[in-house]
Formats: C-alpha cells, sequence, structure tokens
C-alpha cells in the first residue's frame, strides 16, 4: 500500500475505537484483490470497497455540489 488515510475525525475514532479508513494502493491489482478477498489487519478480517466521495453540501442554501463560501443562493 501506498497510503492511509482516515476518513472520520480522531475524536470519532477514540470514542468508537474504529473508523472507515482509505487506503491507496500502488497498482491497480492490489486493489482489485483487496476489493474481492478483503484484508487482514492486525489479525481482524476487512471488507474493502471502492470510495466515492459525496458531493459537498452548502451549510446556507443546503444544496448540493458547493460550499458555503461560493453560495449564491438564499439561506
Amino acid at each position: 500500500m501506498a497510503r492511509l488515510t482516515w476518513l472520520n475525525g480522531s475524536d470519532a475514532r477514540d470514542r468508537s475505537q474504529h473508523g472507515p479508513l482509505m487506503l491507496d494502493f500502488k497498482t491497480r491489482k492490489d486493489a482489485n484483490m483487496a476489493i474481492d478477498q478483503g484484508l487482514t489487519i492486525d489479525g481482524t478480517y476487512c471488507r474493502a470497497s471502492i470510495y466515492i466521495p459525496r458531493a459537498p453540501q452548502c451549510f446556507r442554501c443546503q444544496d448540493w455540489g458547493h460550499r458555503a463560501t461560493e453560495c449564491t443562493g438564499e439561506a
């Protein structure tokens, strides 16, 4: 693997002792193998899937696809 990134904050992870982890693999073959077969991390079997990020949601107008700093809509 090339890089590991937690997708939730450390506060939530500290409370629950687990959370979503994004793994970047060096090759497509390695990534597909993890998706097909899963992974064992520290003796625990983990499922893997493709990460599809959600579009950002505006906290001003509540619409999707932009942030409040870019918003031209009504609050």
